[in-house]
């Protein structure tokens, strides 16, 4: 008969980090048990245990509902920006735009439009029409000027 193998223990650290990288970080059981060193079926027990199964898909419901909101907001922004040429708006905009871009993993935020305003499409006259009625600047001879 072959000796009985001794139980290791863990602790809590260890598994709240297998816990942490099943539920957020999305890895499977063998990438968790090459990152801890804990084995697969240790794991496989911790999650039933602790449930993290329904946890995960708890978890990916409210990053998609995260998303779903950016996206909403975006287009709530985009018909403010759009119908009151609101500067606040555009910036908020541009602002929230980076947030999902990085979120997306879309473009890195150093790749984004320098100017908001302009890569809205916003029409040249709408942003004199903003330099003058926000920020009270006028213009001569098609150059901004206090």
């Amino acid at each position: 008969m072959a000796p009985k193998k001794e139980k290791k223990e863990y602790s809590m650290d260890i598994v709240e980090t297998c816990e942490n990288l099943y539920i957020y970080k999305q890895k499977t059981y063998e990438e968790i048990s090459r990152l801890t060193g804990v084995p697969v079926v240790t794991i496989q027990r911790w999650s039933e245990k602790y449930e993290w199964r329904s946890q995960k898909l708890a978890q990916i419901k409210r990053r998609v509902n995260y998303r779903k909101n950016l996206y909403e907001l975006r287009d709530q922004l985009l018909d403010a920006a759009r119908m009151a040429a609101n500067p606040q708006a555009i910036y908020a905009l541009a602002g929230l735009q980076r947030i999902i871009e990085s979120e997306e993993k879309m473009k890195p935020i150093e790749e984004l439009p320098a100017e908001p305003e302009k890569a809205l499409g916003l029409s040249e006259e709408t942003l004199k029409k903003i330099r003058e009625e926000v920020y009270g600047i006028r213009e001569k001879n098609g150059d901004p000027a206090n």
